[in-house]
């Protein structure tokens, strides 16, 4: 290597002649150029083997300098690194390498990771295009080539495997292949690639344990042999993994162990199936070739792991290593030394001797002539001077040092002193021979593989081959180098391996199979891939591996042998078989054939006894498939069914074939017979587990589902109507609960048994699942009207016959059933939408009392749609914030305004402003109030925060309502106090208004929540006061400080002497409470005065304002003041 020129072609000056330094000090002839029109004039004087180049230079010029290289042969070979600027994109980094030839960028130039890289590349390419894959088949030659490219130019390993392991699902059709790793410990295989895996299974088996009985991969690696499990469902070594396998449809899995070049275990290569199958020879051959292709990748790429932490670790010790220095007085011979060099010898600087002869000392002794050499050369030669050398601390540990010293001169060029700096290596020299060591284990591969490996020229002359190949063929490596590659190929295969040669001479990966001879004359059948030899661009040569398949080959002939004569014992022998002329006059069949016809042994049929024993509906089949092949000679393979000797029904399967004379005509026709009776019941119980319920046997939901759908094209035809009763058991929830499962089983197989004896034959009863059952009636009248008559009239016998009394054994269970019917016509209406509405139909009819019937309603079906789509709205709301708080003013007796009510709109964007009344109840329910309430909560906070800095608004109070849901809450108290502090609101300026309805649960929690927050200054009051659940003694417990008379007493309390004592009563019993009380709906100035007449101490309603937004309540509040 080391002879090959380097070009340097960098901007930087000072870099380039550093760069340029370190390199011909390591020994490589380094040229460098000025610009890009110079480095072209050097490459072509004399073609470089690696160009440095700089994309700051190729800015200016070097991309049509790399395309010189790339048009012209002579240059096109050299390795191309780009040192790239730190701002480039990964765009631009593509079209340099795509249009360019550029091989590898690097954002740093160094001796290390340069060169390293640029000889690791080299030696990957050369190696493994020696260790490509046997066995293969002609179409895996491209494939072979590109993996091993992408190996070579360190393509990331999870590709490389991905990639291999499409190749063998692509030979192996219905295959799945996956190729896992050892880790560390080599205790686990980690996944490395299963492109078509499903990818659950992938995960699960990632990280499988390596031991016995740990599926195919696992037990591969543990005992480091090939295992193969025909069928998982019954191998033993799947017993842990089985049910994970078959659950994801696996059958079958054949696993190769990988070794690397110490016999340790890399990973496994499976092949799993979905059907039990034996993997065939070619297969196994297939698999160990990519399975030896996957080794190689994973052991190159473990060895540039390798390889670059140990240059990591020596990039970090040249980082941090203390660099020591020292200075020698040329006149005395004295030395210093600074404190790190004292160190870094071992040695105190109080206890150092200072003269250079203590220094040599501690040099090794066969060091210590260089050491005095290259200070000459430094004095000698006016320039710095850099040697490595070896030292002997006091402790006795020796170390490596680095030194570069120079000298200082006076002005007139006298030299007065050398002074350099030291710094231990001993670390990074450790590194590299590790380095060096892992490459020399890597380049074993090639003397170490079983295969024979060999190159040769252009020529067709051995340039190496390695052991194996000697073994394989008897000559030594000195005779074949003699011998060339003619003499050890038959004379029959040598056209193909010249062909094959020439095609591998002229770029092409070849796989063929080709007679060899050895010396000692013994002749073996070889699988042999030559691939060519790339250097520089050019190809110069031919790889070979040749793998001995004679044994092979052998068993390839000897199952060919045996499966025709199995195809002939098949076709010859009579067992189970039979026999009939053309002519019909001679019958014969074999026992087998009388046992399934229940005859005695030895029967003789009589002419067309045969045709007349198959079952009648099939009997016309079976002569039209008899005649047919004994016309024209067409085979058949039927299922039929024939009755046997005692009556029995049996099912056969029934092959034939035509015999045919010399002339071709056909003579005879025969076959076999064989009994699937069992078969066919497994199928017929398969199915009717398919589409039946296994406890009442009534057809289940997918059959009910596929006869609709039958049904509703047949009535589009005829224009007819059918029906949907969904049935539901009254409270059998109930009855499961209190007298168990079992007692619910017999009602509803009681239930089923009713409903199927009240049915017509054409209509369907189905079992949905739990106490649902679904009737489906067919033919019904063509007009809806009259249909609907005769589905009621239906409808009610069934819900009498399911409200009679079922016998449970000795309890007597008194049931009732809700039904749910709906029409169906030529609508076009779905399966599911008609099983739907007749669900809401049902649903319907519970809400109506149960033990009754009730037809779908379209209006129904609308609010239904409506209710979703107003609940998806107003999730939409609450995420994009379309709701605003609106305020209405609360004055006292006087007119001045002391506060108001937080009143919610919902300013929907296609419906415009949308009122409470419309969306809180579904708020509610769907528990939408939560997020809701606590937004009207924190802004109320915030405009109370807000007002607090306005003095004329400071003090306002405002009051906002709280659901029962919201207040039940378990979080709710700390949200409110939470909220008061984020706003920084007076908790003394919030009032929270509750409804009755918090007293119907849990009054005690209500007392404790109110208590707590009221303690923080929190007021309460109590809205709609009335017209819910008023206890008094409820009433008293509860620390309120408001009533609120509801709307509907205010708003006839001049008119209505019932509202007028109503109202007064509450304004007593507040008044005897002490509490404030506030009348709602005050519209007229007779409302009001009534209410002042009496002492009602505060006031709101449309009289004084409508709710309104904050600006214009500001407005308002301000015009007020004015007025006031």
């Amino acid at each position: 290597m080391k002879a090959e020129r380097i070009l340097l072609a960098l901007a930087d000056v000072a870099t380039a002649e550093t760069v340029a330094g370190q390199l011909a000090a390591a020994g490589y002839p380094v040229v460098c150029a000025r610009d890009a029109a110079d480095a072209l004039d050097l490459a072509r004087a004399n073609p470089p083997a690696l160009v440095l180049l700089d994309q700051q230079l190729a800015d200016t010029g070097s991309v049509a300098l790399l395309q010189h290289f790339k048009a012209d042969p002579r240059l096109s070979g050299a390795f191309v690194v780009l040192q790239r600027s730190p701002g480039t994109s990964g765009h631009t980094a593509q079209s340099l390498q795509a249009d360019a030839c550029i091989h590898a960028f690097s954002t740093r130039i160094g001796l290390d990771d340069l060169v390293a890289s640029w000889l690791q590349l080299r030696r990957t390419a050369a190696t493994l295009q020696e260790l490509i894959a046997h066995q293969h088949p002609p179409q895996l030659e491209a494939e072979h080539a590109i993996i091993l490219e992408r190996i070579a130019l360190g393509a990331p390993l999870t590709d490389v495997l991905t990639e291999l392991a499409r190749v063998v699902e692509r030979q192996c059709p219905g295959t799945l292949c996956a190729i896992l790793q050892t880790d560390h410990d080599r205790a686990q295989l980690r996944m490395g690639a299963a492109p078509s895996l499903p990818p659950s299974f992938a995960r699960a088996v990632d990280g499988m344990p390596i031991g016995p009985d740990t599926g195919s991969c696992g037990t591969a690696a543990h005992e480091r042999r090939t295992v193969v499990a025909t069928d998982i469902a019954s191998d033993p070594r799947w017993r842990n993994g089985r049910q994970l396998a078959l659950e994801h449809g696996l059958r079958a899995c054949t696993s190769l162990p990988m070794f690397d070049d110490d016999g340790r275990v890399l990973g496994t290569l499976a092949l799993y199936s979905r059907t039990p199958n034996q993997p065939t020879a070619r297969a196994v051959d297939l698999l160990e070739s990519c399975a030896h292709i996957a080794g190689i990748a994973i052991a190159r790429q473990r060895v540039e792991d390798s390889r670059r932490a140990g240059a990591s670790l020596l990039h970090t010790a040249r980082t941090i290593v203390d660099l020591g220095y020292w200075s020698c007085d040329l006149q005395t011979g004295h030395m210093v030394w600074s404190a790190d060099a004292c160190r870094l010898f071992g040695v105190a600087a109080q206890a150092l001797d200072g003269s250079a002869k203590a220094f040599l000392a501690s040099v090794h002794p066969e060091d210590r002539d260089r050491v005095r050499q290259a200070t000459s050369r430094a004095i000698d030669g006016r320039q710095p001077v850099e040697t490595e050398y070896r030292i002997c601390r006091p402790d006795g540990v020796e170390r490596v040092m680095f030194s570069r010293c120079d000298v200082v001169r006076a002005d007139d060029g006298t030299t007065l002193r050398v002074a350099g700096v030291v710094m231990d290596v001993t670390v990074a020299r450790r590194t590299a021979s590790a380095l060096s060591e892992s490459e020399q284990r890597y380049q074993s591969l090639f003397s170490q593989n079983p295969d024979a490996v060999y190159s040769l020229d252009l020529d067709g002359n051995f340039l190496s081959v390695n052991p194996a190949f000697t073994r394989l063929t008897g000559y030594s490596e000195q005779e074949i180098r003699e011998l060339g590659a003619r003499p050890l190929v038959s004379a029959t295969s040598t056209p193909l391996t010249d062909a094959q040669f020439s095609r591998a001479a002229g770029g092409q990966a070849v796989t063929y199979e080709a007679e060899c001879i050895a010396k000692d004359g013994r002749r073996f059948q070889a699988m042999v891939t030559n691939v060519p030899i790339v250097v520089d661009g050019r190809i110069v040569g031919v790889y070979g591996i040749a793998k001995d398949i004679t044994e092979r080959k052998r068993a390839e002939e000897h199952l060919r042998a045996t499966r025709e004569r199995m195809q002939m014992a098949s076709q010859m022998a009579r067992l189970g078989g039979w026999e009939i002329s053309v002519r019909g006059d001679r019958v014969s069949w074999s026992d087998e054939v009388c046992a399934i016809f229940e005859l005695p042994p030895g029967t003789l049929p009589s002419k067309g006894d045969g045709l007349r024993r198959y079952a009648p509906e099939y009997r016309a089949r079976a002569h039209a498939l008899f005649m047919a092949c004994a016309r024209d000679g067409t085979p058949f393979d039927e299922e039929l069914q024939i009755v046997a000797a005692h009556g029995r029904r049996v099912w056969v399967r029934s092959i034939g074939q035509a015999v045919r004379d010399e002339s071709g005509a056909v003579v005879r026709v025969q076959g076999v017979l064989q009994d699937i009776t069992s078969r066919k019941v497994d199928e017929q119980k398969i199915q009717h587990l398919a589409f039946y319920d296994p406890l009442t046997g009534l057809p289940n939901r997918q059959l009910l589902l596929d006869r609709l759908q039958q049904a509703l094209t047949s009535h589009a035809r005829s224009g007819r109507c059918g029906a949907l009763l969904f049935i539901d058991m009254d409270n059998f929830k109930a009855l499961n609960d209190t007298l168990g499962h079992a007692k619910g089983d017999q009602q509803l197989i009681e239930v089923a048994r009713r409903l199927g004896s009240l049915i017509r034959n054409n209509d369907t009863v189905a079992r949905l699942g739990g106490d649902e059952f679904v009737v489906m009636l067919e033919g019904l009248d063509g007009s809806l009207a009259k249909a609907a008559i005769q589905a009621k009239s239906i409808a009610e016998t069934l819900l009498a016959a399911l409200g009679l009394s079922y016998q449970l054994d000795s309890f007597n269970h008194h049931g009732s059933a809700s039904i749910g019917v709906t029409l169906f016509h030529d609508t076009g209406d779905s399966t599911h939408e008609l099983l739907k509405r007749a669900d809401m139909a049902m649903y319907q009819a519970k809400a109506a009392g149960r033990n009754t019937v009730c037809f779908f309603d379209p209006n129904m079906q609308a609010a239904v749609n409506a209710r979703v789509a107003l609940e998806a709205d107003l999730r939409e709301g609450l995420q994009h914030q379309h709701f605003q708080l609106f305020y209405q003013p609360q004055v006292d007796r006087s007119g001045r305004t002391t506060g108001v009510e937080a009143l919610l709109r919902w300013n929907h964007p296609r419906r415009g402003l949308i009122y409470p009344d419309a969306f809180i109840a579904l708020a509610e329910e769907t528990r939408l109030i939560l997020p809701l309430g606590q937004w009207v909560l924190e802004t109320a906070c915030r405009q109370l925060a807000t007002w607090s800095s306005v003095p004329a608004r400071a003090g306002l109070d405002i009051s906002v309502n709280v659901s029962a849901r919201q207040f039940h809450h378990r979080g709710f108290v700390q949200q409110v106090i939470d909220t008061l502090e984020r706003s920084g609101a007076n908790p003394a300026r919030l009032k929270l208004e509750l409804t009755e309805s918090l007293l119907l649960t849990d009054v005690d929690e209500v007392v404790e929540k109110m208590t707590t927050l009221k303690a923080r200054g929190v007021g309460f009051s109590l809205d709609d006061f009335g017209t819910g659940y008023s206890s008094l003694s409820y009433l008293k417990r509860l620390p309120l400080d408001e009533l609120k008379i509801d709307r509907s007493f205010v708003n006839d309390v001049l008119t209505d002497a019932n509202d007028a004592v109503i109202v007064r009563s509450i304004v007593a019993l507040g008044q005897s409470l002490g509490l404030t009380v506030l009348a709602e709906g005050v519209e007229t100035e007779g409302q009001r005065d009534f209410l002042t007449r009496h002492d009602c101490h505060a006031h709101q309603g449309y009289l004084f304002s409508r709710p309104i937004p904050v600006d214009q309540f500001e407005t308002w509040f301000a015009r007020q003041a004015l007025a006031a």
